[in-house]
C-alpha cells in the first residue's frame, strides 16, 4: 500500500514526497528489493544520481534475482557513461528475463560504445526475431548497420520503426543521418526537422539539422550556399545552447560526443574564424561536463626523469593517420621523454605491438569516454598531442579540455582545431604557404622537410603499358574532390582524345553516384563521355591500390585538398604527380613532396597549366623516364628521413622547461 501510495504521489509531481513514504516504508520492511528499487527509480527521476545508483545496488543485494534493480541500475550506468558496469548489469537482467527486447535495445548500445559490433548486431538480430515488432529494436539495429556503413540495410530497419513509430525523435533522427550520409542532404533534413519537432530539446537532432553538409556536392554555387547555411546554423547552435542544469549538459556532451565538422575543411575554403566558434563551442559543452578540466587550468606536472608525452588517436590501426605520425611516437619515445598512446577508439593489434616494441606505453582499455579523462588526469603528462583532431567525436571532446601544459594538434586533418585549449599545431616547413600562420588559432610550428618519416612501402609493381593508352589516376577519396576540378578533367580528356580517366570508388554507392553524375554533366559540354573514358574503380586490398598504378601514366593529384599517403605511396613507386597547390596547407601535400624531390615541373601554376602539364608528361615517353628515374634516385627525401625530429624534441623541451 505505502509502493502504491509512494509511485501515485510521483504521478502527481510530487517526487519528495514520494522518496519520504518509500523511507517510512523500507524501515518498516528493511529487506524488501522492491521499496529500495522504486526509492532508487524515484531518486534517479529527481536527478540524484549517486542516491539512485545507491538504492539500486541496495535492491540487487535483496534480491538478486529480480529484473528491474539490474535493470534499472544498467539504464543509470549507460547514462553516465560507465558502460563496463552497465554491461555487467544488463547481462545479468538479461539471464533472469531472456529475449527481453527493452534489454537488448540498451544492451546493444552498450556494446557498441564497447566496440563489439559483432555481438551487438547478433544480439539485436536476434531478439528481432522473437519480437518482429519492436521498433526500439528496430532502430538500434538501424543505427548499428549505419555506423558499419551498410545504409541500405539501415534504411529498411529505420524506415520499418518509423512505421510503427511514426513520431518518434530517435528514429526521424537516425533516418535522417541516414539519408544524409547518403547525399540525399533534402529527405535528410527534413526528417531531422521532424525528429527537432516531435522534441524541441532534442539536441542532438537540432545541431545536425543545422550543421549536416554534403558529401558530393553538385557545383561551386551549391558550396557557397551550403557554407552560409552552416555559418547561420553555428550561430543558431550557439544562441540556443543550454548548459543551465544537468539534464541539459548531458544532452549536449552526448551531441558532441557524435557530430563533429568533419566535411567542413572540404569545401576548400578558410576556415579559422568559424573554425573558432566551433572549438569554443565544443570546449565550452565539455567544460560544462568536466569543470576541472577547463582549457584556463594552470597545471603543474611533478617532476620527473622523463617528462611524459602522450599521443591521442582514434586511428592507432592500417589508417593513415598512424602511416603520417607513428614515427613521431616511436622516434621520441627513443629520446628522453616517457612516450604514452591512448587508444581513443578502434586500434589493430598489429600496430599496437609495433609501437610496443619500440618502448612506447599504449593504452587501448579506456573505451569510454570518462576512461580517457581519468587515464589522462592519472598520467598528469607534460605534453599532449592529438594526431587528427576533427576526424573522430570524442577526440574532439578531449581536445575542448586540458590534460597538460601543452596540448599540440598534429596535421591528421590538417585544418586548425580552433580550440582554446591546444596550443601548437604541428606543421611542415614545406607545406604551409608563407603567411599560414594567419590559417591557425594555435601557434604554427613548421618543422623541417615534410615533417614526417613515412616508411617506404614494401612492394613492387611491374610497369605496363609504357607505350599503350595513356592512363590517369585520381586516387583520392570522391568527397575530397572539389567540383572546381571537374572542367580541367573534362578539357584533359577532351584534348588527350586517347587517355583513360581512373578513380576510386567510394564504398557507399550514392556517393560514387552523385560524383559520377556530376563529372557526366560536365564531360557532356566537352563532348567527352563518362561510360567510354572514366573507370570507376572498386574499393580494394592495400595491394590492389598498388596493382592500380601498374598501368599509371600518371597521378593527377586533387586541388584544395592534396593527396597525403596516396601520393607518398605512388611516388614511392615511381609514378609522376602532377599538382596544382592550393592557399591552404591541406592543398600543398604534394607540392611539398616534388619540392623535396626537386621537380618544380610538375608543380602547376593554375588549372590551364595543370593539364598542360599532364599532357606533356603523358605524350612524353623521354620526359617521363627521366621524371621516373629522379623519384627513384631521390626518394631518400621523402621515405626514411628524420629531418623533423631535432626541431619537434626541441619545441617539446623548449615548452616544458
Amino acid at each position: 500500500i505505502a509502493a502504491n501510495f509512494a509511485l501515485f504521489l510521483a504521478s502527481t509531481g510530487d517526487v519528495a514526497g514520494s522518496i519520504a513514504v518509500f523511507k517510512k516504508a523500507i524501515q518498516l520492511r528493511p529487506n524488501d528489493p522492491q521499496l529500495f528499487n522504486g526509492l532508487g527509480v524515484q531518486f534517479r527521476s529527481h536527478g540524484m544520481l549517486a542516491e539512485a545508483e545507491k538504492y539500486f545496488r541496495l535492491a540487487i543485494k535483496f534480491g538478486k534475482d529480480h529484473f528491474n534493480p539490474w535493470y534499472n541500475l544498467g539504464n543509470l550506468l549507460l547514462s553516465k557513461g560507465e558502460f563496463l558496469g552497465a554491461l555487467e548489469a544488463y547481462k545479468k537482467a538479461m539471464s533472469i528475463c531472456p529475449n527481453n527486447p527493452d534489454v537488448a535495445v540498451n544492451l546493444g548500445i552498450v556494446l557498441v560504445h564497447l566496440g563489439s559490433y559483432k555481438d551487438a548486431q547478433s544480439l539485436l538480430e536476434n531478439t528481432l526475431k522473437n519480437t518482429p515488432g519492436h521498433a526500439g529494436l528496430l532502430n538500434n539495429l538501424g543505427i548499428l548497420y549505419r555506423r558499419r556503413g551498410e545504409l541500405i540495410k539501415a534504411q529498411e530497419c529505420l524506415e520499418k520503426a518509423l512505421g510503427i513509430s511514426p513520431n518518434q525523435p530517435d528514429v526521424l533522427y537516425n533516418l535522417g543521418q541516414t539519408f544524409c550520409a547518403n547525399n540525399d542532404i533534402v529527405s535528410g533534413r527534413k526528417l531531422l526537422s521532424l525528429a527537432v519537432g516531435s522534441n524541441p530539446h532534442f539536441t542532438k537532432a537540432f545541431w545536425a539539422l543545422h550543421l549536416t553538409l554534403p558529401l558530393i556536392y553538385n557545383c561551386e554555387d551549391q558550396i557557397i550556399e551550403e557554407r552560409e547555411r552552416w555559418k547561420a546554423g553555428l550561430g543558431e547552435v550557439v544562441e540556443n545552447i543550454r548548459l543551465n542544469t544537468q539534464a541539459d549538459i548531458q544532452n549536449a556532451l552526448e551531441t558532441i560526443s557524435e557530430l563533429t565538422n568533419f566535411l567542413l575543411p572540404y569545401q576548400g575554403r578558410e576556415d579559422l574564424e568559424i573554425q573558432k566558434i566551433y572549438g569554443n563551442l565544443i570546449s565550452r559543452v565539455a567544460s560544462a561536463a568536466f569543470p576541472q578540466h577547463t582549457p584556463s587550468a594552470n597545471l603543474k606536472p611533478p617532476k620527473r626523469q622523463k617528462p611524459i608525452v602522450v599521443f591521442a588517436s582514434s586511428h592507432f590501426r592500417r589508417h593513415t593517420v598512424f602511416n603520417l605520425f607513428s614515427a613521431w611516437i616511436m622516434e621520441l619515445a627513443k629520446a628522453e621523454f616517457e612516450v604514452h598512446a591512448l587508444s581513443i577508439g578502434q586500434h589493430n593489434k598489429k600496430e599496437v605491438n609495433k609501437l610496443k616494441a619500440a618502448g612506447v606505453v599504449v593504452h587501448t582499455d579506456c573505451i569510454a569516454l570518462k576512461s580517457q579523462i581519468i587515464r589522462l588526469s592519472k598520467l598528469e603528462p607534460d605534453v599532449l598531442i592529438y594526431t587528427d583532431i576533427g576526424m573522430d567525436p570524442l577526440t574532439q571532446v578531449l581536445a575542448g579540455l586540458r590534460f597538460a601544459p601543452l596540448q599540440c594538434a598534429a596535421w591528421g586533418h590538417p585544418v586548425t582545431s580552433g580550440m582554446p585549449g591546444i596550443d601548437s599545431f604541428l606543421s611542415s616547413e614545406l607545406m604551409e604557404p608563407p603567411k599560414g600562420d594567419n590559417h591557425y588559432s594555435e601557434a604554427l610550428v613548421r618543422l623541417p622537410g615534410l615533417s614526417i618519416n613515412f616508411e617506404r612501402p614494401d612492394v613492387q609493381v611491374e610497369t605496363i603499358g609504357a607505350h599503350g593508352v595513356p592512363v590517369f589516376f585520381c586516387s583520392q577519396s570522391l568527397f575530397k574532390i572539389s567540383p572546381v576540378q571537374d572542367r580541367f578533367f573534362a578539357e584533359l580528356l577532351a584534348d588527350f582524345p586517347k587517355a583513360k580517366l581512373r578513380f576510386i570508388e567510394h564504398d557507399n554507392a550514392h556517393i560514387t553516384r552523385a560524383f559520377a553524375s556530376r563529372l557526366t554533366s560536365v564531360f557532356k559540354k566537352y563532348q567527352v563521355s563518362f561510360v567510354d573514358r572514366v573507370e570507376m574503380c572498386p574499393r580494394t586490398s592495400r595491394r590492389g591500390f598498388f596493382e592500380l598504378h601498374s598501368d599509371t601514366t600518371l597521378v593527377l593529384d586533387s586541388f584544395r585538398w592534396s593527396g597525403g599517403n596516396t601520393n607518398l605511396e605512388a611516388l614511392a613507386l615511381g609514378v609522376p604527380v602532377v599538382t596544382l597547390p592550393g592557399s591552404l596547407m591541406r592543398g600543398r601535400h604534394a607540392l611539398g613532396m616534388l619540392t623535396a624531390l626537386d621537380l618544380p615541373d610538375l608543380v602547376a601554376n593554375s588549372g590551364d597549366n595543370w593539364v598542360e602539364i599532364a599532357i606533356a608528361l603523358a605524350k612524353d615517353h623521354s620526359w617521363r623516364t627521366n621524371i621516373r628515374r629522379q623519384i627513384v634516385q631521390r626518394s631518400p627525401k621523402l621515405f626514411g628521413c628524420n629531418l623533423w625530429f631535432d626541431d619537434l624534441r626541441a619545441h617539446l623541451r623548449a615548452q616544458i622547461n
